[in-house]
């Protein structure tokens, strides 16, 4: 995303959700009528590029986000999802998770089954569930999922480790790595 954009960005339960009152960053609603899955938690994005535009809500009111980035999730059902082209809007209370785009980059590798108040997301080609949502009695669907910990990086060598670990054997390092 760029200032050269012609791009509208829109957000519909935004509107109910912007405030500077409550922050619920750990929360993800689905926003049918959301065009971009948009976080106010700098903190949850993989890369964050920095970038200005005008997101407008359903209310007329204009807010803007700040940066486009990555953001990695856990679902309940142990799975790594990666959402591209997050939008970090610091003027949200609330994650908006953008269903509707998520169906149309997706609708050809996951099925979409609702068994009342939740619905699930299988993968069709292993019939795994990926992730699953629930529907509560006020119409609003939460996702089930938590933002993956994003890993720490060293640059440290073979020997160095074994050194700092006591001496402990390459393999036992390597089985440690991969763990």
């Amino acid at each position: 995303m760029s200032g050269n954009t012609k791009t509208q960005e829109v957000a519909s339960v935004a509107t109910s959700f912007l405030s500077s009152e409550v922050h619920i960053t750990h929360t993800w609603l689905c926003d049918t009528g959301a065009s971009s899955s948009m976080s106010s938690d700098h903190s949850v994005f993989q890369h964050l590029a920095l970038d200005q535009q005008p997101i407008c809500l359903v209310d007329r009111k204009v807010i803007w986000l700040c940066g486009l980035g990555s953001i990695h999730f856990l679902s309940n059902c142990s799975y790594l999802i990666a959402i591209q082209d997050v939008l970090f809007v610091p003027d949200l209370s609330i994650n908006l998770f953008a269903v509707n785009s998520f169906v149309r980059a997706h609708w050809n590798s996951h099925l979409e089954v609702t068994d009342y108040p939740k619905q699930r997301w299988i993968n069709c080609q292993t019939g795994a569930t990926k992730f699953t949502v629930m529907i509560h009695a006020s119409s609003l669907v939460h996702l089930d999922w938590r933002v993956a910990p994003q890993g720490e990086f060293a640059n440290v060598s073979m020997e160095e480790l074994h050194a700092q670990l006591n001496h402990l054997p390459f393999s036992a390092i390597c089985q440690l790595m991969h763990s």
